[in-house]
């Protein structure tokens, strides 16, 4: 996502993350998800 603005990214991540119900884990390092949550 080079060159995109790092609002749009942030937006765009959030997206995904709520298209697979997985909005609540944004904050998280993928250390700390579960396996079926990666």
């Amino acid at each position: 996502m080079q060159g995109v603005p790092k609002a749009e990214r942030l937006d765009r991540v959030r997206a995904a993350l709520d298209m697979v119900h997985l909005s609540h884990a944004g904050d998280k390092l993928v250390h700390e998800l579960s396996g079926g949550m990666r």
